[in-house]
């Protein structure tokens, strides 16, 4: 009687130690979904920032700096979101896009005499960064014969 009073009680125990880890799952979830719900928020006011800088560096109304800011910030939250690989190229391409009409854009202004050449050596440098990143991601070069 005596070992069945323990057993009992050890059995209790182990029981209400595990039940609330059950309940505690339930708020994780609950909360790694709202992670993920403000992550894409997040990614979305984004996106909207870098387009609204990038007319507005086209316009000469915004400067380098901010432009290739909005675009790291971007990134990093475009591959935050990402669950696969292709996600996560995809990323690294539009961040790529992004950088060589940055990269064109400065050339030009370069060339007319309206750019430093930090800015512009800045542009290169971050178009550069731009393709490591894409390169790592598994984006792969076109042969000559895919051109």
């Amino acid at each position: 009687m005596f070992r069945t009073g323990i057993l009992a009680t050890a059995l209790t125990l182990t029981v209400c130690y595990v039940a609330p880890a059950e309940d505690k799952a339930e708020p994780k979830e609950k909360s790694a979904e709202k992670i993920k719900k403000f992550q894409g928020e997040r990614r979305d006011l984004l996106k909207k920032i870098v387009d609204l800088r990038f007319a507005e560096f086209e316009a000469g109304r915004a400067t380098l700096d901010v432009v290739l800011k909005a675009a790291q910030q971007l990134l990093l939250a475009e591959v935050e979101l990402a669950t696969t690989p292709k996600e996560r190229l995809a990323a690294h391409s539009a961040r790529l896009e992004l950088a060589k009409k940055v990269e064109k854009l400065e050339k030009d202004r370069f060339d007319a005499g309206r750019a430093s050449t930090a800015d512009y050596l800045n542009a290169q440098a971050d178009r550069v960064e731009a393709e490591i990143g894409w390169m790592k991601a598994g984006g792969k070069e076109k042969k000559d014969s895919d051109k």
